[in-house]
């Protein structure tokens, strides 16, 4: 075989293993299009939108969503874990509703957000699917279905306009799915909002405590060093607090000369008068009384100021034992109440 043939040859052999590779990497390609359109992490193809992660949030809908229920399809399976219940008869007026066959979540939500307007107080939709009662999924699919609006805030209690119009609204999102409706009696609950709001007033305290220097205003990047090291971080409304494990503030640290809030910008240049240390009683654990008393107490010390009342007192340890004495009885009634200080409902009633 002449040179020219062998060149040939091996010109032919690098063509057909080219052309080999490319229909290789094109039939690769192709397979790993179609199997992101058939299935996109994360999407749900019936609603066209994400499906909801783990854990608590607000479902949106589509403009489009349908107003009927529809049939549950044999053996759908839920597309993500669902989310804890958060409605009590304790702190909520609740209505319920029923419907065979069961909702579909995301049809109910759509009826509910054309009826909801602006609630005058929190609203959650809850759904029992068979295991028991969760936060209302587009994706779920419920034989019962319960709306409740929460009875009292620290803006007061619910009025009897606020109690109907929800009702109504409530109805005829039931009416457009076509769930019966088991609404319960307003009288009753007007009675709890009013009996909860009383109590809540008697609960609701906020404890104050105030450091001052001796002479020389505090200076800022000693505040937040001071701050810091116990464990506090500045937030977004110009505070410092301590929060838990479970993201609750135990207590926080504000500057008070002038009613101005810290910046991380101005910390360096900042000097005040004036430093309040503050505990939310009843939306803070009870062990937190302990972690405020210490830094308050430290605080004065370590920046060579005084710890002081509303009147200019000088607060001592002994101050502080006066003070949890008189708070334990508040603890223990809310308690009793099955509303813990720093508990979730607590959390929400006292917001």
């Amino acid at each position: 075989m002449s040179e020219l043939q062998l060149g040939l040859l091996a010109v032919g052999i690098g063509i057909v293993a080219a052309v080999f590779g490319y229909n290789k990497w094109q039939e690769a390609r192709y397979r790993r299009e179609a199997e992101a359109n058939i299935a996109r992490p994360g999407e749900d193809v019936l609603l066209g939108s994400p499906v909801p992660a783990a854990g608590r949030r607000e479902p949106t809908l589509e403009a489009d969503e349908p107003t009927l229920p529809d049939i549950v399809p044999p053996g759908e399976m839920t597309a993500a874990p669902p989310a804890p219940a958060v409605l009590s008869q304790a702190i909520d007026f609740i209505v319920e509703m029923e419907a065979d066959p069961p909702m579909r979540g995301a049809a109910l939500l759509a009826a509910a957000t054309a009826q909801s307007g602006r609630p005058a107080k929190s609203v959650h939709w809850e759904g029992d699917s068979g295991s028991g009662w969760e936060a209302l999924r587009p994706d779920g699919w419920y034989g019962r279905v319960r709306a409740g609006m929460q009875l009292v805030d620290r803006k007061g209690p619910v009025s009897e306009q606020d109690l109907e119009a929800f009702e109504a609204g409530v109805t005829q999102a039931a009416s457009t799915v076509r769930a019966r409706v088991a609404p319960p009696e307003l009288g009753a609950a007007l009675r709890a909002a009013a009996s909860l709001d009383r109590f809540c007033g008697e609960v609701d305290i906020q404890i104050a405590v105030h450091v001052i220097p001796a002479e020389q205003p505090f200076q800022g990047t000693n505040v937040r060093a001071l701050a810091e090291a116990a464990g506090l971080s500045l937030e977004r409304d110009g505070r410092f607090r301590l929060r838990d494990e479970q993201g609750r503030a135990l207590f926080s640290l504000a500057n008070e000369a002038a009613a101005a809030p810290f910046s991380a910008a101005d910390m360096r240049t900042l000097q005040t008068t004036a430093l309040l240390v503050e505990l939310d009683v009843p939306r803070a654990p009870g062990a937190a009384f302990a972690r405020f008393r210490d830094f308050a107490l430290h605080a004065a010390s370590a920046l060579g100021g005084s710890l002081v009342d509303d009147n200019r007192s000088v607060l001592k340890a002994a101050s502080f034992e006066a003070i949890a004495a008189q708070l334990q009885p508040v603890y223990e009634s809310m308690q009793a109440q099955g509303l813990a200080a720093g508990s979730p409902l607590a959390l929400r009633l006292f917001s």
